[in-house]
């Protein structure tokens, strides 16, 4: 029996100096580290020596990219009338006829028009400067637009 009383402190000591040794490797590597960091330091700048040398050619002037006028946009967005089509809507707009018909030409083979109904949402942005469609979209609901 004392045999197993004097192995038992051994087995617990272990565990607390390998978390000593381990400690103790963490702070050898902080302080190595902090004194390679001091040592980084850059030093004071080289005197400067006079060279001659050939003059550089100029460099090429470098296009500046114009920045674009930004262009005001108006939206108007509207609801199908009950017994209303969709040109009806958009002359109600007052698009021209030509404009109308583009843009129902566009849709012909994208949207069934028997499909629309009463309430369905039209939205046409227009450029303020020139009254030109910048985009119309059509939406049913909000998954079909």
């Amino acid at each position: 029996m004392t045999d197993r009383q004097t192995d038992a402190p051994k087995r617990r000591r272990l565990p607390a100096i390998l978390a000593a040794a381990g400690f103790v490797a963490v702070l050898g590597l902080a302080l190595a580290g902090a004194v390679g960091g001091l040592q980084l330091l850059p030093a004071a700048p080289p005197a400067p020596v006079a060279v001659a040398a050939a003059p550089a050619p100029a460099p090429a002037p470098i296009p500046a990219a114009l920045p674009k006028p930004l262009q005001k946009l108006t939206a108007i967005t509207i609801r199908l009338a009950r017994n209303q089509t969709l040109a009806q809507a958009l002359v109600k707009l007052e698009l021209p006829m030509a404009k109308v018909n583009a843009i129902v030409g566009s849709l012909k083979g994208l949207f069934p028009f028997n499909h629309s109904r009463p309430g369905d949402q039209l939205r046409l942005e227009r450029h303020d400067d020139t009254g030109e469609v910048h985009r119309f979209s059509y939406r049913q609901g909000p998954a079909d637009e």
